[in-house]
């Protein structure tokens, strides 16, 4: 069972100390999907699993400094959205979304248990790295 489904039936059975059904907060959704997401990662679950958590983290509708425990997200939003006019803005946005999806992929490939030989550490002077990630503010 994938960790979406899984907590989609959990929400459903989550029951309020008076015995009624109630769907959870937000924040306490968040909780659940954090929870399972890190238990996932740590007991060296599959790709596909973590990946679900994390989705299911960022489709919850609550604002990045709620989301995020180990990054500035809406700082380097703003630090990282700037430009003269909107197309300018949204190719720096585009820029910052590569980043992240580079870092991503670092993570997934660092985390995953059957990494090719070569995924042990990331090279900072690797020329992709410098070029996305390093560009960044």
């Amino acid at each position: 069972m994938l960790l979406t489904e899984d907590l989609e039936e959990q929400l459903r059975d989550f029951t309020a100390v008076s015995g009624e059904q109630r769907m959870p907060s937000l924040s306490e959704q968040l909780q659940e999907v954090r929870s399972r997401a890190e238990v996932c990662l740590y007991s060296g679950g599959r790709v596909v699993e973590v990946r679900a958590g994390v989705m299911a983290m960022a489709n919850l509708p609550l604002p990045p400094c709620s989301k995020y425990r180990h990054i500035a997200a809406e700082t380097m939003v703003i630090e990282n959205s700037f430009g003269s006019n909107r197309k300018e803005t949204l190719a720096s946005l585009q820029r910052l979304s590569t980043a992240l999806n580079i870092l991503e992929k670092y993570g997934c490939n660092l985390t995953n248990p059957n990494r090719p030989k070569y995924w042990r550490t990331v090279k900072h002077n690797n020329p992709v790295f410098r070029a996305t990630v390093d560009a960044i503010q």
